[in-house]
C-alpha cells in the first residue's frame, strides 16, 4: 500500500466565481495543495479567471468538475471531478492518461471504485459548518477504526481526502485518524479572511 502526505483541498464555495477568484492564487500559495472549483466555468470571463490560473502553473493543483475539465486540455494535468451521482447514475467515458477525483459517503464503496480514481473525498467527517443539518452518522473514533481495518484488509486504494466540518481544532485528528488529506471548505470561506484561515489551520496540523 502506498502512503502519501497529508493534503489540503480547498474547496470553493457556491458564490459567483468573480467573487471568489481574487482568492484562488493567494490560498495556492499559503498551502493548499489543490483547489476544487466546484462551480462550472462556462461564461467567457470565468474561463478568463481560469486562464489566469493555468498562466500561472497551477494547473496540476486544480481539481475541475466534469463539465469544465476541457478547460484543462486534453492531457493529464489536474483532477476531473465525477460527483457521486454521476459516477453511479451515468456512464461515463474515462479517457488514459487522465486522473480523476470522486467523493463517497460510505467507506465501504473505496475497494469498489474503478482504478482510475486517485483522489476520493468521504463525507462528512464532523457536522458541516456550509450545509445545515449534514453530519456524520458515526463519531470518527468509529469511522477511523472502520477506514483502519479497510486499510488493512485492501491492497490498493486512492488517496482518501476527508471532508466536512474540519477547521483548526480538529484536523490533527483527521491526520491521526489516518486518512490522506483534509478538504475545507466552510472554514475557510467563511472566516473574515480567507487566506488567514487557512494558514491557522496549516498551523494547528504541527501542534502537539
Amino acid at each position: 500500500m502506498s502512503f502519501h502526505p497529508f493534503q489540503i483541498v480547498v474547496v470553493t464555495p457556491d458564490i459567483p466565481l468573480q467573487k471568489q477568484a481574487g482568492f484562488w492564487r493567494p490560498l495556492l500559495e499559503a498551502g493548499a495543495d489543490y483547489l476544487y472549483l466546484r462551480s462550472p466555468i462556462v461564461l467567457p470571463e470565468e474561463k478568463v479567471l481560469l486562464r489566469n490560473l493555468l498562466d500561472h502553473g497551477y494547473a496540476d493543483r486544480l481539481i475541475l468538475p466534469m463539465a469544465s475539465a476541457g478547460e484543462l486540455g486534453p492531457g493529464g494535468a489536474g483532477y476531473r471531478h465525477v460527483k457521486e451521482w454521476e459516477r453511479i447514475n451515468h456512464e461515463q467515458e474515462y479517457k488514459p492518461g487522465v486522473v480523476y477525483s470522486t467523493s463517497v459517503h460510505a467507506l465501504a464503496d473505496l475497494p469498489h471504485l474503478q482504478a482510475v480514481f486517485k483522489m476520493v473525498f468521504y463525507s462528512p467527517l464532523f457536522p458541516s459548518i456550509s450545509k445545515e443539518g449534514y453530519r456524520p452518522s458515526a463519531e470518527l473514533s468509529v469511522i477511523q477504526e472502520e477506514w483502519q481495518a479497510l486499510k488493512a484488509q485492501t491492497t490498493s486504494l486512492p488517496k482518501v481526502i476527508g471532508l466536512g466540518g474540519i477547521t483548526a481544532a480538529n484536523i490533527l485528528q483527521v491526520k491521526q485518524a489516518g486518512f490522506d488529506g483534509a478538504a475545507l471548505l466552510g472554514a475557510v470561506w467563511q472566516a473574515p479572511d480567507p487566506v488567514h484561515a487557512l494558514r491557522s489551520i496549516k498551523a494547528a496540523l504541527t501542534e502537539v
